[in-house]
């Protein structure tokens, strides 16, 4: 659903580094949450990366209109996928012991997403 337009607007090579670095910095930030937390490290899927294309689609499109399925009103992308970061962020911190979802992952593939988003606005006339 995002990945189409993005890729579209981006290009294919800079949708790749999005997505790719999007799943590292996923991988990265939830591997350092379970080394401090002294937790055993399993992980699997590719949810981070999927964080990092919506927040660079909130970026690149804010005022697109999304709706869910459970809350039927239209609501712009540049306040629901922030609300969505919030909740990741409460969850992962409150840490509930039948949560098997890596949290963090899909903060670290934000943060990545956000920063590219960022660097490739400011650098548009660049050539990659």
């Amino acid at each position: 659903m995002f990945g189409r337009i993005l890729e579209s607007v981006l290009g294919s090579k800079r949708f790749f580094i999005l997505y790719f670095l999007s799943g590292l910095g996923a991988a990265g930030l939830q591997l350092l949450i379970y080394y401090l937390q002294d937790a055993p490290a399993v992980m699997i899927g590719a949810s981070g990366a999927i964080f990092g294309i919506l927040i660079a689609f909130a970026m690149m499109f804010p005022n697109v209109e999304l709706m869910i399925i459970f809350l039927p009103i239209p609501i712009k992308a540049k306040y629901l996928i922030p609300i969505y970061a919030v909740l990741e962020l409460f969850f992962g911190i409150a840490n509930f012991s039948s949560d098997n979802i890596a949290h963090f992952a899909h903060l670290g593939g934000a943060i990545v997403g956000f920063i590219l988003i960022k660097i490739w606005k400011r650098n548009q006339f660049k050539m990659l």
